[in-house]
């Protein structure tokens, strides 16, 4: 389970997805463009698969779900971990002047205005949900090179009891 922020060229005075215009086009430029600033911004990221980038840090994990459209229309990013996550999201609209578009609240991300609210949100129904799970995921290496983040959710609780067969249903 991931927080998700959409990350499009929204313009400038737009605050929430009602406000857009009829017949926005939301792409943020070529996609050779786009994986150059990813991989700029973040030496870390792994680009192996240039649909899906991963991006592992000490206390969060995030997931770029570029697409192979060109040019590229937005970028989905599946977020889990704590509010140094939000840095890196700041970090990457200020640098392309792109908008984070919070999926959980339908909200454009205010960066000077408490932005990591709706992250911390989703931190707390994610811990009651699964305390147990790594707050940023599990990392599998993927036998081409590519990774993806995963929840570990385990569970204690006892097995769900099996239907009785059709034909022992009346005993």
């Amino acid at each position: 389970m991931s927080w998700d922020v959409l990350i499009l060229a929204v313009p400038p005075g737009i605050r929430s997805v009602a406000d857009l215009p009829d017949g926005f086009d939301p792409a943020i430029g070529p996609l050779s463009d786009v994986l150059q600033v990813l991989g700029d911004l973040f030496p870390s990221i792994n680009l192996h698969d240039p649909t899906w980038g991963v991006l592992v840090a000490d206390s969060y994990s995030m997931e770029f779900n570029i697409g192979e459209d060109d040019p590229c229309r937005s970028i989905m990013l599946h977020v889990r971990g704590d509010e140094a996550a939000i840095e890196a999201i700041q970090k990457l609209c200020h640098r392309t002047g792109w908008r984070a578009l919070d999926m959980s609240a339908g909200e454009l991300i205010d960066f000077d205005s408490d932005p990591s609210k709706h992250l911390r949100s989703w931190g707390a129904y994610r811990q009651s949900i699964s305390p147990e799970a790594p707050n940023r995921g599990v990392l599998f290496t993927l036998p081409d090179g590519g990774q993806v983040v995963v929840d570990a959710v385990t569970s204690t609780a006892p097995p769900p009891k099996r239907p009785k067969p059709w034909w022992r249903f009346w005993r």
